[in-house]
């Protein structure tokens, strides 16, 4: 789906998601007598933020979801042969991805940035 605002959520499963602020929140962590609980991960996860006319082309080697199509119910999904989340945020497609992961990403990226820009399947 699409994400706007300097705040916003991101569903990643029927009863689970992931608020995003370049703020903190404010809001007590653990759990609530509400059924609820709320845990902190600031520097866990590390954020990509792609952009560009090949977005779709990078999508499709990302994922099998059709780039076109309508948002799905999750942003939690494989993308490049890893779970992440993943959703479209203005005119970029952002990508959270455990702090462990990002090298891994960072190479997938590049390579796959320069075969689209020379025309290369691989």
């Amino acid at each position: 789906g699409l994400a706007e605002g300097m705040r916003y959520s991101v569903r990643l499963a029927r009863d689970r998601l992931l608020a995003v602020s370049t703020t903190p929140f404010g809001m007590a962590t653990g759990w609530f007598s509400e059924g609820f609980a709320v845990t902190e991960i600031s520097a866990g996860l590390q954020v990509f933020e792609v952009e560009g006319p090949a977005l779709d082309a990078f999508i499709a080697r990302g994922t099998t979801l059709d780039p076109a199509g309508p948002p799905g119910a999750s942003a939690t999904l494989s993308f490049a042969g890893i779970g992440a989340i993943v959703y479209r945020r203005q005119r970029s497609l952002r990508i959270h991805v455990d702090r462990g992961l990002a090298a891994y990403l960072w190479t997938w990226m590049e390579t796959v940035a320069a075969n689209i820009a020379t025309g290369s399947q691989n």
